[in-house]
Parts: structure tokens; sequence; C-alpha cells
């Protein structure tokens, strides 16, 4: 593998996720300031000449995001929100649901009408975090299917068929 290309984020980015030609870069969190939280739109269509489209202010900072569609689902401290991301550099909140578990909301992946979210703590990583299945059939009103307990740090999740 060789490097295609290389786009310079500032501090405190989080995590990324492509759709099409299009990626969306989650900045901020905790005591990072408000001038940083913002998601960031990238057209990643050109590796060699990645050009920045947007810079989207979010109220506080996300940590991690799939964007599936026209919707993107992200994570806050004890929230994942539903996002319409139909124009990519409007987005709107359109739900929301809160899940118990703090703060690190770590990783997501997209199912068929499901989200798999890894969540861990990132101060305490001796405390509880959780493996959650989110149902996002109906992608404005996002509901909690389950949730697993895990004792530590939930770091990765990946998903293959059932």
């Amino acid at each position: 593998p060789v490097i295609a290309g290389r786009y310079r984020l500032p501090l405190f980015a989080n995590y990324v996720d492509v759709l099409d030609s299009t990626a969306y870069i989650t900045h901020g969190g905790p005591g990072y300031g408000d001038s940083v939280n913002a998601v960031e739109v990238l057209d990643v269509r050109n590796p060699g000449s990645i050009l920045q489209v947007g810079w989207i202010p979010t109220d506080s900072g996300l940590y991690s995001l799939v964007v599936r569609d026209y919707h993107s689902y992200a994570t806050n401290f004890f929230t994942i929100y539903a996002l319409d991301v139909t124009d990519p550099l409007e987005w709107k909140v359109v739900g929301k649901v809160g899940t118990g578990y703090n703060p690190g909301r770590f990783d997501l992946v997209a199912g068929d009408s499901v989200i798999y979210v890894a969540d861990r703590d990132q101060i305490w990583p001796e405390c509880w975090g959780s493996f959650t299945v989110l149902n996002v059939a109906a992608p404005d009103h996002p509901a909690i299917l389950s949730q697993y307990p895990v004792f530590g740090s939930v770091l990765d999740v990946d998903a293959q068929g059932h």
C-alpha cells in the first residue's frame, strides 16, 4: 500500500465515516472548547487533493458517527443522535435516544436496520461499559433493542450477517 493523499486535521478529531465521496469527521468533546465542537465535511473524490466542503458546528463534541443513506447516527455522552444528512452541509437532529452508559461511545457499525454500538468508559477503564444494539428501521426514531453490560472498556465492534 501507498499513501494516495493526506489532509491535516485540527486537534481533537475523533472519528471518521465515508459515504460515497464525502468524509465526515467528528471533532471536540468535554473541555475542548466550543470552537472545535463540529463535524468537518471533506470531499475525498480525489485523494491527492482532499477539500474541506463544510464545517458544521454542534452543541457539544461528538465522539463517533456512522453515516448511512441520508441519516447519520452520532454519539455524545449518554446520547445517540439521529441526524438527517440529506444536505451534507445542513444537518438536522431528527431524533435521539439515551443509553444510560457514559461517556465514550467508541465505535458504531451499521447493519440493515440496526446500529451496533461499543461503549467504553474513557476515564475509568475498570468500570462498566456496554454493547448496545440500536433499532433504526424508523431512522427518525432510534430505539434500543438490547444492551449487554461489559466490565471494562469495549473498544471496537464489527458485524457480519446476523
